[in-house]
C-alpha cells in the first residue's frame, strides 16, 4: 500500500515539473552524472545542481510541503 501511494505521489510530482526540471530528473534516473547533465545544458555542475534543487523546492512547496 505504501509503495502504491509513493508511486502515485511521484507521478504527480513529475507531472507538475517544468520541462527543464523533468529533463534533468529523467537524466538522473537514467544514470547520467551531474557533470554530464551540466555539460549538455551549458552550465557548470554547481549551477545545474542548484537550479535543480531550487526547482524541486518550488515544486515541494506547491504540492503542499511534503518532505
Amino acid at each position: 500500500m505504501r509503495d502504491l501511494e509513493q508511486s502515485i505521489q511521484l507521478k504527480e510530482a513529475v507531472r507538475n515539473m517544468d520541462e527543464w526540471t523533468r529533463k534533468v530528473w529523467a537524466a538522473r534516473q537514467y544514470g547520467y552524472s551531474w557533470k554530464a547533465i551540466a555539460t549538455q545544458l551549458g552550465l557548470t555542475e554547481p549551477q545545474a545542481k542548484l537550479r535543480f534543487r531550487y526547482a524541486i523546492g518550488k515544486l515541494r512547496a506547491r504540492l503542499g510541503g511534503a518532505t
